[in-house]
């Protein structure tokens, strides 16, 4: 039974010429789940967004939209429509877990007797209860992406819309959250529709992939038929996939984990992946010992004797839980806060030596975890030469950034009205404009494609080429992997377990890469899809 239709629906935003939505043809069934992919900023969110008319952006729509057999138009309200935005924080509007659980149903004129037994039942669904009385500013990423759905739970949709609602979490709570989201669609019956990067959590269960490139639906089929007549969008399918040899002919696509292990151990023979880890360089540009941070007197410890050390042109990523303390140490070494023990040197000179700006001019650069906070003004190009002239530097210095980011067609947009990756994207931007030395990066990959990450992965190395030191922290384990000369957990108010990430991510089984966890004492030292595939053409061309 159709749920939802599409029709001939285009999009153009308001000051704009350029159709980021183009002759969008599709329909769903009731109880489906489908999972949208597409490269960042190819019209997911817009598409999403128009599926619920209290969201949609402003602009002109061409074409039809039917939700159960009802045509939509521009007022038309949508409570059977549940949505979870890409940032929960611009969806909470209560300050607690219990009022924000009540809000949707009072909204939609349920009496209290009906509210409290519809989230009895969905706290008790979800397993939520510890946190119900609980103040939302105090509880971690995870937590409060939980609690947004619960939210939209309460009202009992017909139909859950999701954008990249893993897309902050850290790996663990990633797949939490993506199983909690598959068994609403099995257990309850709900229909779900949901746009995430995160192939590994939702490809294998989903009913239908909707492909989607520079607003068009490339295609639109299940999974394995997806995964098989697509190459071409190989970059956002699950790694069991993306190890595969280019034009093989493999009848059975493996889309999981136990699947890729089930490939490799039928078709190829162990093997170990030699490891070449660089020698860093003697230079400490950033180092902090023993550092100790709470936000009041009365809240427990963040930083619990923190150590670290970040050498002259290294790429260190520290990886950890959500809530961990990963952000409040970048936040303390970039100087924007202040433990109250240990101590910082930067360039060789304690931290507190820098006065008046100093640490930001060409030393420092400090992205932070929501890049729309980085913009003031109306366009991209306008904020980076805003920045440019209040640092006395060449304002062509901003074209330049964006061509070397790939960026140049956003320069002109307003920095709001960027999906979440390109807002990352010309966040980084932003942060290098001022030329660091030390670039503190938190999250600089969120919300981005796998072809985007490699950009960002391949700007980075040319900064450490260039004597440019990096510290990271990343959700991205394949990122981390990929990309960092030393990877470290964030755990108990510290960094533990420093090492080159091969010897890190081999020697760990819960956070590690889904590489790893497929290559498994079988391609031992595997941690990248690039080196299983790398193993597998080798052993390919030795037959």
């Amino acid at each position: 039974m159709e749920i939802l239709n599409c029709k001939d629906l285009s999009f153009t935003y308001n000051g704009s010429t350029e159709r980021v939505l183009k002759d969008i043809n599709f329909s769903v069934q009731k109880g489906e789940l489908i999972l949208i992919q597409g490269g960042s900023g190819c019209g997911k969110t817009t598409l999403l967004k128009a599926l619920k008319p209290e969201l949609s952006p402003l602009g002109k729509y061409c074409g039809e939209i039917f939700l159960e057999g009802k045509r939509l138009g521009k007022s038309t309200k949508t409570p059977q429509t549940g949505f979870l935005m890409q940032n929960t924080d611009s969806q909470t509007v209560c300050s607690s877990v219990y009022e924000e659980l009540c809000f949707g149903g009072e909204n939609l004129g349920f009496d209290s007797a009906k509210i409290n037994r519809r989230i009895g039942e969905t706290v008790s669904y979800f397993g939520i209860g510890h946190l119900l009385h609980r103040e939302i500013s105090t509880l971690s990423g995870g937590e409060k992406q939980l609690v947004a759905l619960c939210s939209v739970m309460v009202t009992d949709p017909g139909i859950l819309i999701l954008d990249e609602p893993v897309s902050r979490l850290d790996p663990v709570a990633a797949e939490e959250l993506a199983a909690v989201i598959l068994r609403i669609n099995r257990e309850l019956g709900t229909t779900v529709i949901v746009a995430e990067h995160f192939a590994e959590g939702f490809f294998y269960g989903c009913d239908r992939v909707m492909l989607m490139d520079n607003g068009s639906i490339a295609d639109f089929a299940p999974p394995k038929k997806c995964a098989a007549e697509n190459p071409g969008f190989k970059y956002l399918f699950p790694c069991s996939v993306r190890i595969l040899p280019e034009n093989a002919q493999v009848l059975d696509i493996p889309l999981t984990v136990r699947e890729g292990r089930k490939f490799l151990s039928e078709n190829y023979s162990p093997a170990e992946i030699p490891q070449d880890a660089e020698k860093l360089s003697d230079e400490s540009v950033l180092e902090c010992r023993d550092l100790w941070f709470r936000y009041s007197r009365s809240s427990p410890d963040i930083l619990a004797g923190a150590d670290l050390t970040l050498h002259r042109g290294e790429i260190f990523t520290a990886v950890g839980a959500n809530g961990a303390g990963k952000s409040t140490l970048l936040k303390c070494l970039g100087g924007l806060l202040s433990p109250y023990s240990g101590k910082t040197k930067v360039m060789g000179k304690p931290l507190k030596s820098y006065k008046s700006g100093e640490l930001y001019r060409e030393c420092i650069s400090v992205l932070p975890q929501d890049p729309y906070d980085m913009f003031i003004r109306q366009t991209v190009r306008d904020d980076y030469r805003y920045a440019l002239s209040a640092m006395g530097r060449d304002l062509s210095y901003a074209d330049e950034i964006g061509e070397r980011l790939g960026i140049s067609r956003l320069m002109d947009r307003h920095p709001y009205d960027l999906s979440g990756g390109e807002a990352q994207l010309c966040a980084i931007g932003k942060a290098l404009l001022s030329q660091p030395k030390i670039l503190l990066l938190d999250e600089p990959v969120k919300g981005l494609d796998l072809r985007w990450i490699s950009e960002v992965g391949k700007l980075l190395l040319e900064l450490k080429a260039a004597g440019i030191s990096v510290l990271c922290v990343s959700h991205d384990l394949e990122f981390a992997a990929e990309y960092s000369d030393r990877c470290g957990l964030f755990f108990d108010g510290r960094i533990i377990s420093a090492a080159p990430p091969g010897e890190f991510f081999s020697d760990s089984s819960i956070y590690t890469t889904p590489a790893s966890r497929i290559a498994r004492r079988f391609f031992r030292g595997a941690v990248t899809a690039g080196q299983i595939s790398a193993e597998i053409a080798r052993q390919e061309a030795d037959r």
